[in-house]
């Protein structure tokens, strides 16, 4: 399982940052930033580790219209 960690929470919070200020979910790629973080690759890895997320971490990404990677894109990374 991934770890529901103080650095995801904030992670998390970035995203919905970049999300609210109007970016599109499918422009955060590996190399979007937001404080220093490569917030696209922490998605990009979220999305491809899905299953070990837990319930609640799942709801939150879900919220902001995060869903799994499609199984091709799991494959390739």
């Amino acid at each position: 399982m991934l770890g529901w960690t103080v650095g995801w929470q904030q992670r998390y919070a970035c995203l919905a940052q970049l999300l609210a200020g109007g970016a599109r979910l499918t422009a955060i790629v590996p190399g979007v930033t937001r404080h220093g973080e490569d917030i696209g690759r922490w998605l990009a890895t979220q999305q491809q580790g899905w299953d070990r997320l837990n319930e609640e971490q799942r709801r939150w990404l879900g919220e902001l219209g995060v869903k799994k990677a499609p199984l091709a894109r799991q494959a390739a990374a």
